[in-house]
């Protein structure tokens, strides 16, 4: 038999499933921000080109650390071979947690478009008013049955995605040794992709404080600053 056995994965084909599945959330995250950009045009106005370039740059800087978050299950899977075995638990960790992300992303669209800011406290003061009145409101204001139908289809759009990066990322060979990976190269590899996942996570090499929502207000525009932010990090701040 040549096919491989998905139950002796090697360490190789983890963590291309693990960087292929990180590459495939950042995409996502700055279609999500094209988005924002399209759907909020008219707040361009005569803002040069290059800030947006930028804004789109220190956006990147706060998408990797959500992505870093997401693939902590993925990163942690190393030390256990059972674990890394089971691709069928993380693929639906990494579409549950891109549509959660993707739902925020599309709910942004209209609420950056009403208040000119990013997923904040504003959204938990909504909920905390009557919530017949408030979800009257969203459903006679907004197109909220599209997007839910928008959102469904993504996120079974999402799970093929991820199936599809788990069986590319098969190895190719099955292991010589039914137990897996030895532990020293199972620990080895994670001590280094937790480096670079810290590394990501704070957005920076240099020492002092992580990335702060600050440091997406670089441009002399305000609508090219709030695009540079991450709205998911925004709203857990709050």
């Amino acid at each position: 038999m040549n096919s491989a056995n998905p139950k002796t994965p090697t360490i190789k084909s983890h963590l291309a499933f693990t960087l292929a599945s990180g590459l495939a959330l950042l995409v996502i995250y700055g279609l999500l921000r094209v988005a924002l950009l399209v759907y909020n045009h008219e707040l361009i106005g005569d803002t040069p080109f290059a800030e947006f370039v930028e804004a789109f740059y220190n956006g990147m800087r706060f998408d990797l650390r959500v992505v870093v978050y997401a693939l902590v299950p993925l990163l942690l899977a190393l030390l256990n071979v059972r674990a890394m075995a089971a691709r069928r638990a993380l693929r639906w960790w990494l579409t549950g947690f891109a549509s959660l992300t993707l739902f925020l992303g599309i709910t942004e669209l209209d609420f950056y478009r009403e208040f000119h800011q990013r997923l904040n406290s504003l959204v938990f003061q909504y909920f905390e008013e009557d919530l017949y009145t408030v979800a009257s409101m969203l459903w006679n204001g907004f197109p909220v049955a599209r997007y839910l139908l928008a959102w469904a289809v993504a996120t079974w759009l999402l799970a093929l995605l991820f199936k599809g990066l788990d069986l590319l990322t098969r190895p190719r060979e099955p292991e010589a040794k039914a137990s897996g990976p030895a532990w020293y190269w199972r620990a080895t590899a994670f001590f280094l992709c937790l480096l670079v996942a810290v590394v990501a996570a704070r957005g920076h090499l240099r020492q002092g404080p992580p990335l702060r929502w600050g440091d997406a207000y670089t441009t002399s525009s305000m609508f090219a600053n709030q695009l540079g932010l991450n709205g998911t990090l925004t709203l857990v701040s709050a």
